[in-house]
C-alpha cells in the first residue's frame, strides 16, 4: 500500500501532516483520501519554535485525521488550498512559542481526540469537545498508546505546563483526559496493564498543581479537580469492577490522595477547601 508524506509551509501557518495508508490512495493520482482504517497524523503548529514528534507502528491509530480528500497536483498546491484544508481536517494544535509534543501509538484503534477549525482558533478555553491542544510557551505533552480501542486528549492553556498520558500493551477500552489551565501544572495519566473500561480525567486551574492517576483493573473510574496553586492529589485504583474515585481541592497547599486495592464496587472521594489541608483514604 502506498504510503505518502505532506509538507506544507505558508505564511499564516507551519503546517505539518503524515498519512500513511488512506485507502482512496493510488499510485497514478496524488490524492490522499480519508480512509477509515489508516494510520493518520495531523499536527498543526503556530508559533514560534515548536517541536512535534510523531511515532505510529499500531493499526488504525489516529493523531488526527482528514475529512475528505488532499489533492496534491502541483496546481493545488497554494496558500489558500493548505490554509482551508487544515481548517477542515481533524489536527492536534500547538500555538505560542517553544512547546514540545511527543506521541507514540502501537496497538490497534487508538486515538487522540481532534477536532478542525485550528488554523484561525482563538477560543482556548476548557470544552472536551475542542479537541487537543496546547497554547501558550513552554508546555509539553507526552502521549503513548500501546494498547487496544484507547482515547486520550490534553488541553493545556497557559505556559510550563506538562501532561504525560501512558497506556500499557494489554490495556483496552479506555479514555485519559488533561485538562490543565494556568502555569506550571503538571499532570500524570498511567494505564497499566490490566486495565480495561478505564476513564481517568484530571483537571487543573491556577499554578504550580500536580494530580496524578493509575489505573490496573477493570472498571475503574477517577477524576481529579484542583483549583488553586501548590495543591497535589493522587488516585490509584487497582479494583476489580465498578470502582470510582472523585478528588476535588480548592485553595492553596492541599494533599489529597485516595487508593483503592482490589475493591469490588466501591467508591470514594474527597473535596477540600482552604489551604494546607490534608486527607488520605485507603479502601482493600
Amino acid at each position: 500500500m502506498l504510503k505518502s508524506v505532506v509538507l506544507a509551509s505558508v505564511a499564516v501557518a507551519s503546517l505539518t501532516a503524515f498519512a500513511t495508508g488512506a485507502s482512496a490512495q493510488s499510485s497514478t493520482t496524488p490524492v490522499l483520501g480519508n480512509g477509515t482504517m489508516a494510520n493518520e497524523s495531523f499536527v498543526l503548529q503556530r508559533g514560534n519554535n515548536n517541536t512535534a514528534t510523531v511515532n505510529q507502528t499500531g493499526t488504525n491509530v489516529k493523531a488526527g485525521s482528514l475529512t475528505n480528500t488532499l489533492d496534491l497536483t502541483a496546481p493545488s498546491i497554494t496558500e489558500g488550498n493548505a490554509n482551508f484544508q487544515f481548517q477542515i481536517t481533524n489536527t492536534v494544535l500547538q500555538k505560542g512559542s517553544d512547546n514540545t509534543l511527543a506521541i507514540t501509538q502501537a496497538g490497534e484503534n487508538n486515538q487522540i481526540v481532534t477536532t478542525n477549525l485550528n488554523v484561525d482558533r482563538y477560543d482556548f478555553s476548557f470544552n472536551p469537545s475542542n479537541g487537543s491542544f496546547s497554547a501558550g510557551d513552554g508546555n509539553k505533552v507526552t502521549i503513548t498508546q500501546n494498547g487496544k480501542d484507547g482515547q486520550a486528549q490534553f488541553q493545556q492553556r497557559g505556559n510550563r505546563n506538562e501532561a504525560t498520558i501512558r497506556t500499557d500493551t494489554t490495556v483496552q477500552y479506555t479514555y485519559a483526559g488533561i485538562f490543565q489551565d494556568g502555569n506550571d501544572n503538571k499532570a500524570g495519566i498511567y494505564q497499566h496493564d490490566g486495565s480495561v473500561n478505564a476513564y481517568a480525567v484530571v483537571r487543573q486551574v491556577g499554578s504550580s498543581n500536580n494530580g496524578y492517576i493509575d489505573q490496573y483493573g477493570q472498571t475503574n473510574y477517577a477524576a481529579l479537580l484542583q483549583v488553586g496553586d501548590s495543591n497535589t492529589a493522587s488516585i490509584g485504583q487497582a479494583g476489580t469492577a465498578g470502582v470510582g474515585a472523585f478528588g476535588y481541592q480548592n485553595g492553596y497547599g492541599n494533599t489529597g490522595s485516595i487508593t483503592q486495592f482490589g475493591a469490588v464496587a466501591s467508591n470514594a472521594g474527597f473535596a477540600q477547601i482552604g489551604n494546607g489541608n490534608k486527607v488520605s483514604m485507603t479502601q482493600r
